[in-house]
């Protein structure tokens, strides 16, 4: 026997671990000795706890245990990290040097190679036979050399595709451990292949992953345990020893049900036990004769199928599994396991786990039949699965949403440049003509000319330059009212004028530019008075802009004609209610390029042109913008319509008389 003495009575309190470890490799745990017998003297050592204060009998003890060439170990409380802490010290001065000391943690494998005791201490070796799967040579092999350090027969290979073929063909395999990204498949893939194969293997996966997407891959992959990287051998033992501990209670599990259930089979005396143990399970437990007759089930059967004791004895499986299934499962008798679905009474299906096994082997066979709900563990895969999806589309969304504004904001920098570029050429065209006509009136005035032909050159240059200046002036007024309109500023002072003059003025104003074109206009009143409460300046802004338009877009010598009508106008703007009002219409009608269908309402936004302006006409895309705002002030409507057979029809109603809003 092996005998491990310790100098501190409350050592196996104190360093329970080691204790139990010491034990589970032979030793007893016993108090020292100031002497020993020279035939303990072979298998024993001496364990000192590191302490700040020794008495004299515990040196004397350290001193006859050096005398007597028996090992001498200083156990230490902290992990080799914090191997200068002061009690540790205070010990090691106690002793002769390199003397060795063991840190935590204190399990076996540790213990046999620090104690020295590979000679003659021979652990027995694990009976779990494991796979290693690691695309790296280097990690393999390091894997290998950790897990036959620790006593497992393994089986080794770099080719995932190799793993898969080699767990088809044995089927003797306990664990699986295999690295998370290899090239031919992922470790979550090989461990879903082996368990259609082995569907009971423990599974351990090495990743350097840990994240939250690899975590639910893993938990519905159906991984058992996980090892972050690096992988430590003390990590790798812990590891297996858990691994092994399960697939032991596994085995003693399967193993005392088989024999629980022969026993109830062939010793009358065992029933009642064996009923009892079977009731206790939560899956379902049928035994089934040699020609696959139900002998009995318990309550659990009940509780899953819906079906009594009675209406099940002494009936066919195939009440309760699709046919599919049930020759899935006897193809393989004596072991077999598949998924399915269990058919209830009401017809309902419950995902389930079917294992079917031959537990009395003779002249009549005997079955048994376990069926486990897995709904619970299939609900919590859709759930992650439905998470999953929904969190994509989320994503998709977002996606969508950030290309939809990256167009915006494309569009909006692309109206911007081409205001710009507009803005600049409308500033640019009038100031040009003001400096050329100014220049070229200069030169007039300092000629030879005679009196009268210079007085005539001189009105025509003045009045050039006051058209262009009027086109600057508006262009300008244009900008500001945009402005004002922006901030909420634009304020309109109505009162009671003749549409009608108000057209006429503008006409007149704008007859040069008709005749430069040779353009024909034609204005035609269908109402007896024209009467309407306005702000005469903006809606001759208003008409100005429209019939400029009228002018820029049409051809030399076409017509453009203007109509004056009654009309109405719903003043109110919910939608659920209604207040018409008398209104006039004013329509302008131009045989023009005309407006797109599809831009007759962007149109009207600021700093758009129709695309069938962009050809040079000039504009700044502000007029119709500025007309449609102060159309709305005035509590009226604008459009655009098509003339046929070409060109637009710009319209604008208003309210005749002034709006008074009762409370």
């Amino acid at each position: 026997m092996k005998i491990a003495y310790f100098t501190n009575p409350e050592f196996e309190n104190s360093n329970l671990y080691l204790a139990n470890s010491l034990k589970g490799l032979g030793f007893s745990i016993m108090q020292a000795k100031t002497k020993i017998g020279s035939s303990e003297k072979a298998l024993s050592v001496y364990l000192f706890n590191a302490q700040k204060v020794w008495t004299n009998i515990e040196k004397d003890q350290i001193k006859n245990a050096v005398d007597q060439n028996i090992p001498c170990y200083i156990i230490s409380r902290s992990s080799e990290n914090c191997a200068n802490e002061t009690t540790l010290t205070n010990t090691i001065k106690l002793f002769p040097q390199n003397t060795p000391i063991l840190y935590p943690p204190f399990n076996a494998p540790r213990l046999i190679k620090h104690l020295g005791l590979s000679d003659f201490f021979k652990p027995d070796k694990n009976t779990c036979k494991l796979m290693i799967v690691d695309d790296s040579s280097a990690v393999l092999g390091t894997l290998e050399l950790f897990v036959k350090d620790l006593g497992y027969k393994c089986w080794c290979t770099q080719s995932a595709n190799e793993a898969r073929n080699k767990l088809k063909m044995d089927n003797e395999f306990d664990i699986l451990l295999t690295d998370y990204q290899m090239d031919e498949m992922s470790g979550i893939e090989l461990i879903r292949e082996s368990r259609k194969h082995i569907p009971d293997i423990h599974t351990i996966l090495i990743t350097g992953l840990g994240n939250k997407a690899t975590l639910l891959e893993a938990i519905h992959g159906r991984v058992n345990e996980f090892i972050e990287k690096p992988a430590t051998q003390e990590k790798l033992a812990e590891v297996l020893q858990r691994a092994e501990q399960r697939i032991s209670i596994q085995k003693s599990h399967s193993k005392l049900l088989i024999q629980m259930i022969d026993k109830n089979l062939s010793l009358a005396e065992s029933k009642d036990v064996l009923k009892a143990t079977l009731e206790s399970l939560d899956e379902a437990v049928i035994t089934l004769d040699h020609l696959f007759t139900i002998t009995s089930i318990n309550n659990a059967t009940t509780k899953l199928t819906k079906y009594e004791a009675d209406e099940l004895i002494g009936q066919h499986p195939k009440h309760l599994i699709t046919e599919k299934k049930w020759k899935q499962l006897e193809q393989k008798p004596k072991k077999s396991t598949c998924e399915g679905e269990t058919i209830r009474k009401d017809r309902k299906m419950v995902s389930s786990k079917f294992t079917l096994r031959k537990i009395i082997e003779g002249k009549k066979d005997v079955y048994i039949l376990v069926i486990t709900d897995v709904s619970p563990q299939k609900m919590f895969e859709q759930f992650l699965t439905s998470t999953n999806e929904a969190l994509e589309d989320k994503i998709q969304e977002r996606t969508q949403s950030l290309m939809e504004a990256k167009e915006e904001a494309e569009l909006a920098n692309q109206e911007k440049s081409e205001f710009l570029a507009n803005i600049s050429h409308e500033l640019r065209t009038p100031m040009h003509a003001i400096i050329s006509f100014n220049a070229l009136l200069k030169s007039e005035l300092k000629s030879n000319t005679p009196p009268e032909k210079k007085s005539e050159n001189a009105e025509l240059f003045t009045s050039r330059i006051e058209v262009s200046s009027q086109r600057l002036l508006r262009l300008i007024n244009n900008l500001l009212d945009v402005s004002k309109l922006e901030s909420g500023k634009q304020e309109i002072y109505r009162s009671d004028h003749d549409l009608l003059a108000i057209t006429n003025n503008v006409v007149e104003s704008i007859e040069p530019l008709l005749n430069e074109k040779q353009l024909k206009l034609l204005v035609n009143s269908h109402v007896e008075s024209c009467t309407c409460n306005i702000d005469a300046e903006k809606i001759n802004q208003v008409i100005h802009n429209l019939l400029s338009n009228a002018i820029k877009f049409s051809a030399k010598g076409e017509n453009i004609n203007i109509d004056i009508m009654q009309s109405h106008i719903n003043i109110e703007r919910r939608e659920s209610t209604e207040k018409l009002v008398d209104a006039l219409q004013f329509i302008v009608r131009d045989t023009g390029i005309g407006v797109p269908d599809n831009e007759k309402h962007s149109i009207f936004e600021k700093f758009v042109q129709s695309s069938k302006t962009k050809t040079g006409a000039g504009g700044t895309g502000l007029g119709l913008a500025i007309s449609k705002e102060i159309i709305e002030l005035h509590l009226g409507s604008i459009k655009v319509t098509t003339n046929k057979p070409k060109g637009s029809c710009f319209s604008f109603t208003l309210p005749t008389k002034a709006i008074k809003w009762n409370s």
